[in-house]
């Protein structure tokens, strides 16, 4: 039974690791927004009320989510100016820097998604990993507890040299 278990759970991550694999080499961010609200489903409801959610438990749960499909994941990294939520590093050639917004209503997400995606512009967050031999990928991605549901929302640029 427990063996079972893990192997379902096993093949499970699989999947998600290649969906999301997928939808950074396709910059397809509607694609990466379902693969994280599928794997957020699985977070219980009251850990996500609206009045007790704050960014943290999105930015650690998706940091846990990255984790566990395996992928070279960080957070908090400091760069002269300010800190990335999220970094990870795929194949040792691109860097996805991430910064974490959330809101309480539903109305208000695209709103945030926008103040995430001019953070990561202003800080110029990308400068640190950008080289000739690298790619950068800039991902805003705001959440919100909507309600009964919870919904996720992302955008993606390859950052230009």
């Amino acid at each position: 039974m427990i063996t079972e278990n893990a192997n379902e759970i096993e093949d499970e991550i699989k999947e998600l690791s290649k969906q999301i694999e997928k939808s950074i080499v396709k910059l397809d961010a509607s694609l990466f927004s379902s693969v994280i609200s599928k794997v957020l489903t699985k977070i219980p409801f009251n850990l996500f009320k609206d009045k007790g959610a704050k960014e943290a438990i999105y930015h650690s749960s998706l940091l846990l989510a990255l984790w566990a499909c395996g992928f070279d994941a960080w957070g908090e990294d400091n760069t002269d100016i300010g800190i990335i939520d999220i970094t990870w590093r795929f194949d040792d050639y691109l860097y996805v820097i991430m910064e974490v917004k959330q809101t309480n209503k539903v109305e208000k997400l695209d709103q945030v998604l926008k103040l995430a995606k001019k953070q990561i512009e202003d800080r110029k967050y990308y400068e640190k990993y950008l080289t000739k031999k690298t790619k950068v990928i800039s991902m805003p991605i705001a959440f919100v507890k909507a309600p009964k549901k919870m919904v996720v929302k992302c955008g993606m640029k390859e950052i230009e040299k």
